[in-house]
């Protein structure tokens, strides 16, 4: 991003906080009509990514933007009035198909496009301009035929049609992910990222390898909260790294320990990023019903994390016990900084009696604000800290709002069309109903696009077009969404492009793709982990009872898979013994798959 002069660091500034405002106030007090809601919240996310991210990276240098930058973004305000305008006009009755209608929606998608190419890359931006011509290209052979559509039928539904730019996925951007980026900067600006992390240390410094089973726990902690792998790396890498590094871990060690433990942030409940939201909005349940099923598959996430750093600490000599005058005391932590858990407690149970997302979050954000002012250096009281938190929620929002605009032109594109349908009936054909090879191409396909997108455009791409195959072979709809959810968020360690790992590499000085392996190493159980899902659903969709006995089941697969990968269990293997540990896994697949029917 750039680096803004005083004129328009102010700019960025005001717009953001009036960004807050507006979302606050039409959520509590002024209600507006969906379609105007959602217009604006695109346009103050195009005007601000116009205004601070440049067309090339030689821009990043310059501060101010350009003639062009600033013409895109009053063409943002100029689409967004007009479907404010047009949506009132016809009163949610489909567009007329005009001349003008039809060069608006020219316009809107071509500035989405471009910001999603300006944050996100080049690879998205193909995907969703391969998605935008096909409609218009029929008579394609095979499972790619369609009758094709005029451009007067693109506009109704691009445009103005509930499943096009303003569909579920800007919904979720608009109503409920802006509100936690919101929350969570406000906690991070009251220092509970640090609180996590002193946490953490008092609970696990004593122990060898402490450091790494700190960097585990208040990635876990603050994932909740952030729902993203790279903050999360940022947040707690710059600390933990460091000091992984100072207690023996070798740098890429260090590195790939908070880039896999970063990840988790995706599929840790209560936020777990914007995939979530998407789930729930997509299969009309509650959220809070995703946030139970992400429970015990994100201990288990983190069981194989802890479970390698235990055999790291063995195999390396090197790796010491953290100093004690270096482990902050548990009492002392409590005692400082426990009321900074009052509103990530208080969110969590709004959740729970089924409040609504944005009340759940609008309380816990008072909750935030009340709670930081009990001590001085936690405390948001100058318009400086509230304007610094607005600008801060508005960048992370960039990452994500043009995401989910682009996400839905490719929505709209596959469901008029039937794209989704062909596509799942190929993939029942290759897998021949299948579980375990419907699981394996679905998990191929989210990692391949996980490269190139984030995991909200991975996870939607492959929901669209994959998830209704693993229904159709009984997988049940909220199991087949978070397999895809699952492997969308492990495209963040996966090479060549490992986000994560990369962040992660560029904190810890060292090798990126020595970390990306490494993380895929610690990550090997998570891949294999969706087969279990499909086996035993009763351990996402269950009771407690049965969510435990699948926990122990699958832990007995995630240690026996590290002890072969690692070469350690109790003592070092011998090669002859890591591939006995191999083949006990094949060994326990097939007598679930008989015992779990």
């Amino acid at each position: 991003m750039r680096n803004l002069n005083n004129f328009w660091s102010i700019i960025v500034v005001l717009i953001s906080f009036i960004m807050l405002v507006f979302h606050v106030i039409t959520n509590t007090l002024i209600l507006t009509s969906s379609m105007s809601y959602l217009s604006i919240h695109l346009t103050f996310v195009l005007v601000l990514l116009f205004i601070l991210v440049p067309a090339t990276k030689k821009g990043i240098e310059q501060d101010k933007p350009t003639f062009i930058d600033i013409l895109f973004a009053l063409l943002s305000i100029v689409f967004g009035i007009y479907v404010i305008y047009g949506y009132m006009k016809l009163d949610y009755v489909a567009s007329s198909g005009s001349t003008l209608d039809i060069v608006m929606t020219i316009i809107a998608v071509s500035l989405i496009i471009e910001a999603a190419r300006r944050m996100i890359g080049p690879a998205f931006t193909i995907l969703v301009l391969i998605f935008v011509a096909y409609p218009f290209i029929g008579g394609l052979p095979g499972a790619f035929a369609h009758r094709g559509f005029t451009l007067s039928r693109m506009v109704t539904i691009y445009y103005f049609g509930p499943d096009g730019i303003y569909g579920v996925a800007l919904r979720v951007s608009a109503f409920y992910i802006y509100f936690f980026l919101l929350f969570g900067a406000f906690l991070t600006k009251t220092g509970i990222g640090q609180y996590f992390i002193d946490m953490a240390l008092s609970l696990t410094g004593r122990f060898k390898g402490g450091a790494a089973y700190a960097s585990v726990l208040s990635s876990g902690f603050t994932g909740m909260i952030t729902g993203s792998a790279a903050a999360n790396v940022v947040t707690t890498g710059t600390f933990t790294i460091p000091l992984m590094k100072y207690t023996g871990f070798k740098d890429y060690q260090a590195a790939a320990t908070e880039a896999y433990a970063s990840a988790g942030g995706y599929i840790t409940p209560p936020i777990m990023g914007a995939s979530a939201f998407i789930i729930a909005l997509w299969l009309g349940i509650p959220y809070w019903d995703v946030v139970v099923a992400a429970i015990a598959p994100a201990l288990l996430y983190y069981l194989g994390a802890g479970y390698s750093i235990y055999i790291f600490s063995n195999l390396n000599p090197d790796i010491k016990v953290m100093k004690k005058e270096n482990i902050p005391r548990l009492k002392d932590v409590l005692s400082k900084s426990i009321f900074l858990l009052a509103s990530p407690i208080s969110l969590i149970v709004l959740l729970f009696l089924r409040f609504t997302i944005t009340d759940s979050v609008l309380t816990a954000l008072v909750v935030a604000i009340i709670t930081s002012y009990i001590r001085k250096d936690t405390r948001i009281s100058s318009l400086k800290g509230f304007l610094d938190v607005s600008k801060e929620a508005s960048i992370m929002a960039l990452k994500i709002t043009p995401v989910c605009a682009a996400a839905g032109i490719v929505i709209a594109s596959v469901g008029m069309t039937g794209l989704g349908i062909r596509i799942s009936r190929i993939a029942l054909s290759l897998a021949s109903y299948n579980v375990f090879l419907g699981v394996f191409l679905v998990g191929i396909t989210c990692l391949v696009f996980g490269m190139g997108l984030p995991a909200v455009g991975a996870y939607v791409l492959v929901a669209i077009l994959g998830a209704p195959a693993l229904v159709q072979m009984g997988i049940p709809k909220l199991v087949a969404h978070f397999t895809v959810l699952w492997y969308a968020s492990l495209s963040n360690i996966t090479p060549p492009v490992a986000i994560g790992a990369y962040v992660a590499a560029g904190v810890a000085n060292c090798n990126v793709y020595k970390t990306a392996w490494a993380a895929c190493k610690m990550a090997i159980p998570a891949y294999i982990l969706p087969f279990f899902f499909v086996l035993y659903p009763k351990i996402i969709l269950g009771s407690l009872y049965e969510k435990l006995i699948g926990i122990i089941l699958s832990s007995l697969i995630i240690f026996v898979v590290l002890s072969g990968i690692h070469g350690y269990f109790l003592v070092k293997l011998r090669n002859w013994q890591r591939f006995l540990c191999f083949v006990i896994t094949v060994i326990l697949f097939f007598i679930y798959a008989i015992i779990l029917k």
